[in-house]
């Protein structure tokens, strides 16, 4: 499932992503999905405490992910043995490639160049 980037509620109150709902609405559907209820209206309320919630999750798990990358870092920099003992362990590549891929701040990606350095 994927994270909603904008989200919208309809006049049941259910909040939906905003394309998916708008995709529901132009295949010539006339209900909310969720409740079935007719709608006598297919306007769109912008869900803002969501998107707040939304953006206050994803800051926190950067946060989380900075801190486990900084604690690789120290471990690599550490000595020759532990960036061998890294690069041997089992998916470790791919998974620091997944979240370089994935970075969005530069301090991602100074940890994790940190660590192949």
């Amino acid at each position: 499932m994927d994270v909603m980037k904008s989200p919208v509620s309809l006049c049941t109150g259910v909040t939906y992503d905003r394309s998916g709902i708008q995709t529901w609405l132009d295949n010539g559907h006339k209900n909310c999905p969720a409740t079935m209820q007719i709608l006598p209206s297919t306007d769109f309320i912008p869900n803002l405490t969501r998107r707040r919630f939304i953006d206050l999750c994803i800051e926190k798990q950067n946060i989380n992910r900075l801190n486990s990358l900084s604690q690789i870092a120290d471990f690599a920099t550490y000595s020759d043995e532990n960036r061998s003992f890294l690069a041997r362990t089992n998916g470790f590549i791919s998974t620091i490639f997944g979240i370089l891929k994935n970075a969005e701040e530069i301090k991602f990606i100074q940890y994790i160049m940190t660590v192949f350095d």
